[in-house]
């Protein structure tokens, strides 16, 4: 790694998207652990995480869910660009929606 400055700005970036994520879902009344890491591991707020899963996969974006005890309530989301983190917001929104309906 000689380019530091180069690492550093593209981790300062992961950085600034992953409390941007955070804070996203929480207003979405999600449970966020707190991260160091270019993930997030948070528990929705029904606690449909594996649900939700399934939803999203069939939608195209993709995050990781463990079927394990501690983990089965929760969902593993890397923490992409800005574009992709709202693209996830909007889509777990729209799934909400679709679900109060039903």
């Amino acid at each position: 790694m000689r380019d530091q400055a180069y690492k550093n700005a593209c981790a300062d970036k992961v950085k600034i998207s992953r409390k941007k994520l955070a804070q996203d879902l929480k207003n979405l009344e999600w449970r966020v652990l707190d991260s160091e890491a270019n993930f997030v591991l948070a528990t929705p707020p029904q606690g449909n995480a594996e649900f939700l899963y399934l939803t999203l996969k069939e939608r195209g974006i993709l995050v990781r869910y463990y079927k394990q005890a501690g983990l089965e309530d929760k969902l593993r989301i890397t923490v992409g660009t800005d574009e992709q983190n709202q693209i996830l917001i909007e889509a777990l929104i729209n799934v909400n929606k679709e679900v109060r309906k039903k």
